[in-house]
Order: C-alpha cells, then structure tokens, then sequence
C-alpha cells in the first residue's frame, strides 16, 4: 500500500470516529438532561470507573493504555 493510500484509510478512519464522538457527545446529553428530571446526581464515579475498566479490558492493540 502507498503512503498515500494508507493516509487515506486514516482519515477515513479520523471520519468514523468523528461520528461516534458527535453520536457519543448526543447521547451524554441526553443522559445529564435525564439525571436533571428525575434528580439523579450528574457524576457517577462507579460509572466511570466502570466504563474505564471496560475499554481497558476490550483493548486490543498492541500498545499499552499507558507509557
């Protein structure tokens, strides 16, 4: 594959998690107008927590979470 071709599929790539960051930012919208009505406090550190744990465990990459 030419350099040009593999900068391609990254943007592409750049593209797609563009997407799924603007449908993520909708959909945590919705959650804190949700918390709002029904008086759930905004911050939810097991939640957090959690999710971290979560994408840790599904990396799959051959780099580590952290230098």
């Amino acid at each position: 594959m030419t350099l040009e071709e593999l900068r391609a599929r990254i943007d592409a790539v750049d593209d797609r998690v563009l997407d799924a960051l603007r449908e993520r930012a909708e959909l945590v919208e919705q959650v804190g107008q949700t918390k709002a009505r029904t008086g759930e406090p905004y911050y939810a550190p097991v939640r957090e927590e959690g999710l971290l744990r979560r994408l840790a465990a599904a990396n799959k990459s051959r780099r580590p979470e952290s230098s």
